[in-house]
């Protein structure tokens, strides 16, 4: 079973890395009385937690790359003591038996597995499937809800597949429904965004908005990283809740004079 927080497990998931790392942005580069930090380290490991119970491999991953990422730009030392942790905790994990008949060891082991495991087999043919319609589509797609009627064609069917829903990825979904334009332009639009954050970050003077910056950036490339996975642009919650923060970084980061 997987937790899911009375939404789409997925979704949940998004939620809950977003929680956990802006609760660990708070605590390395905010807080500073003790009590504070306490009890949002707890909001910290709780939602981490959380996260690891909706099984979702993709936040799994996209959790991993933005916590290296704000590392990175706020401070190289912890993101050193970060990598060493971690490589000397998957040592200990994958090099002894004690963990596993876990049922999460054996679902982050699975992410590897592109031969047996039904869910990775399936990415990889819609993929290859969705590539072939984009080829066949170039300039102006398929259209929107075409999708599971599309892929059901000899010529992009690569083998059993568990779900037609989508092509769990956002820009080949975007590439097949709109043409090769679109899918360019979402690439841009995700970028860019990425590049007015670190580019606020490392210019703005005030420290309460370059910290702002950081945490929407880590919300940011969680919900991007994961769209490789899956079609986060397609979720009903995280996607409005990622764009109205968009709007209000665009007016936090305006200089005074000009905020209405």
């Amino acid at each position: 079973s997987r937790v899911n927080g009375f939404i789409f497990v997925m979704e949940f998931a998004e939620f809950a890395a977003m929680l956990s790392v802006l609760s660990l942005i708070l605590v390395l580069f905010k807080l500073k009385k003790k009590s504070y930090k306490i009890i949002i380290s707890m909001i910290a490991v709780g939602s981490f937690i959380s996260m690891i119970m909706t099984k979702t491999r993709g936040v799994w991953l996209a959790y991993i790359l933005t916590i290296i990422i704000v590392l990175f730009l706020k401070n190289k030392k912890y993101l050193v003591c970060f990598l060493l942790s971690g490589l000397l905790f998957l040592s200990f994990v994958f090099g002894t038996n004690i963990f596993k008949n876990n049922q999460y060891y054996k679902r982050f082991k699975s992410i590897g597995n592109v031969e047996t495991n039904s869910s990775n087999t399936t990415r990889l043919r819609l993929w290859k499937g969705s590539v072939d319609i984009i080829k066949d589509n170039i300039y102006f797609g398929i259209g929107f809800n075409n999708f599971s009627k599309e892929i059901k064609k000899e010529k992009y069917n690569y083998g059993k597949i568990v779900s037609r829903a989508h092509a769990h990825n956002n820009y080949l979904q975007v590439g097949l429904s709109t043409g090769l334009i679109g899918m360019i332009l979402l690439i841009i639009i995700h970028i860019y965004v990425i590049y007015y954050f670190i580019l606020n970050y490392r210019h703005q003077e005030d420290e309460n908005i370059k910290l702002m910056n950081i945490i929407l950036l880590s919300f940011w490339t969680i919900y991007i990283f994961h769209g490789l996975t899956e079609v986060t642009i397609e979720d009903t919650y995280t996607s409005r809740f990622i764009w109205v923060l968009m709007g209000l970084a665009n007016i936090i980061n305006k200089p005074q004079k000009e905020v209405v």
